[in-house]
């Protein structure tokens, strides 16, 4: 594989910029993504967490 890299390095390198820069692309566009659904979660399980607060103390004022 290292091998048909330096060969398109050598013989074609715009082939070979497109194909590098394309893969950090997708490397960097899938952090990106990761980042944002992490966070996305965490936002959900906090909303849980004061919907439970809520209905809790909702619960102890009707007592």
């Amino acid at each position: 594989m290292l091998t048909f890299f330096e060969h398109l390095r050598e013989r074609h390198p715009a082939m070979a910029t497109y194909i590098f820069g394309g893969s950090i692309a997708v490397i960097i566009i899938s952090l990106v993504m990761l980042i944002y659904f992490l966070r996305q979660d965490r936002v959900k399980k906090e909303q849980r967490r004061e919907q439970r607060r809520e209905q809790r103390r909702r619960a102890r004022q009707k007592r």
